[in-house]
């Protein structure tokens, strides 16, 4: 602190306590998304207290850094993220500039900057002493959805999200089967949870098949049960497991023609067969599809039968892909950020604004998938605090001609290089896996190993 406090020189706005309180409730509530922040009441007891506290004087020069460290503290209880303290400190400043105009005095700008510097430090000193940084982050009422509820990551303000929100309380409401259509990566499953949790099914079974990973023997199986030769012996299956419920089934043209047929007479019917049996069987379960294919090309190539596209096409979502909504990365890096910083036990809490501006014109072809693995390599690979430029994947920045923000550019690990190579290959066959894995040397189920491993 100065000789002179900037508390004396932010004075006039600490006395205009409930209209500095509202707006900085306001500044923070449109940056951090609903279920994962602190609610208004919890708010304004919080940092009223600290307002309350910053605006009487005080001879103490230790008396702002001791209210802020409490206030972190009490913050800290609560499971609040650390990143959601650097977006408090930041609507406060805000909320600061908005209450005394926007022309400010030098003076008042010291101050301003001199508070702010105080407010990080001490948040990230109280969060730093911690024991372990996951230790706060547990889920308390109030702050945050339950562990298995994964509708919260449904994360963005962007009117595309906005408009897929609608449409999944759209379809939560109706009872028919649905098909999920977006790129790889964009949180088709996350969807179908969404839509499972909002159709008043929530306390029912949700359970997903995968067939790409399977045989399509045991895809039958896994999907319609079976009987033994003696009749005796069951293994219900998927569909009957899921009674009551919701089945997903992810990348439906995966399912090979023979199946698909037998998926149609569940939708149109009601009714199943399973492997072995003598009978049809009645079945109630909403079928939740997804591809990653144009529908109309996936029937024209035959992986789709016609009448399950039909079946299934009666209601549709479509999720946005990345690319549209670039408005959503800032509050999915921080996401992520919390997550892996939670997970490492560490205190990564901020991107620096090259970083953030690479992040934010990169293409991300493996959308929010391919952004959440940049997150997590940044977070094991940065120091001090603060992601840069060369902790993301080089492949973001190497060759772009953007440089790394530390003493000296690194080169690509073998793992990074590896990641280059596959990317160049695919985007030379245009996305032909198949042609992409023989040009590589690999065999097919290799390569969708090594995607699903670099998040793409």
């Amino acid at each position: 602190m100065t000789d002179h406090s900037p508390l004396e020189t932010l004075s006039p706005a600490l006395a205009r306590r409930e209209a500095l309180l509202s707006t900085w409730r306001s500044r923070y509530f449109s940056a951090v998304p609903a279920g994962t922040r602190i609610n208004a009441g919890e708010f304004d007891e919080i940092f009223g207290k600290e307002l309350d506290r910053l605006a009487k004087p005080a001879a103490d020069p230790d008396a702002p850094p001791t209210t802020l460290r409490e206030t972190a503290q009490t913050l800290a209880d609560l499971g609040v993220p650390l990143a959601h303290l650097v977006i408090a400190g930041s609507a406060w400043r805000d909320a600061i500039c908005e209450i005394l105009g926007p022309s400010l005095a030098p003076a008042v700008e010291a101050a301003v900057a001199e508070l702010d510097a105080l407010r990080a430090k001490t948040y990230a000193e109280v969060y730093a002493a911690r024991e372990s940084y996951a230790a706060c982050a547990r889920p308390v009422v109030n702050l945050r959805k339950k562990e298995d509820d994964d509708a919260f990551e449904l994360i963005g303000q962007s009117p595309a999200m906005e408009r897929l929100r609608e449409q999944i309380s759209d379809a939560g409401q109706a009872r028919g089967s649905l098909l999920i259509l977006g790129e790889p990566g964009t949180g088709k499953e996350l969807v179908a949870r969404a839509v499972h949790a909002g159709s008043g099914l929530e306390r029912s079974a949700f359970l997903r098949l995968t067939p790409s990973v399977l045989s399509p023997h045991v895809v039958d199986s896994e999907l319609f049960g079976h009987v033994g030769r003696d009749g005796d012996k069951r293994f219900a299956g998927l569909l009957r497991s899921a009674e009551g419920g919701t089945l997903f089934i992810d990348e439906v043209t995966a399912l090979s023609p023979e199946v698909q047929a037998k998926l149609v007479h569940v939708l149109l019917e009601g009714k199943m067969r399973p492997v072995g049996g003598a009978e049809d069987e009645p079945v109630h379960v909403r079928v939740i599809a997804s591809t990653s294919r144009d529908l109309d090309e996936a029937v024209a190539a035959g992986v789709l039968r016609g009448d399950l596209a039909s079946a299934l096409k009666m209601l549709t979502i479509e999720v946005p892909p990345l690319r549209e909504r670039r408005s959503d990365i800032p509050l999915l890096c921080e996401h992520f950020l919390t997550t892996f910083c939670h997970r490492r036990c560490g205190c990564i809490f901020a991107i620096s604004d090259r970083a953030m501006q690479l992040l934010l014109s990169a293409d991300w072809p493996g959308n929010d998938r391919e952004l959440r693995s940049a997150i997590e390599h940044a977070v094991s690979n940065g120091e001090g605090g603060v992601v840069r430029v060369e902790d993301l994947p080089a492949y973001l920045w190497h060759g772009r001609g953007v440089e790394g923000e530390g003493v000296l550019d690194r080169l690509p690990t073998l793992a990074e290089a590896e990641e280059q190579l596959i990317r160049a290959t695919l985007k030379h066959f245009e996305g032909n896996k198949l042609r992409a894995a023989k040009s590589l040397g690999i065999s097919r189920h290799k390569l969708y190993d090594r995607l699903r491993k670099l998040g793409l």
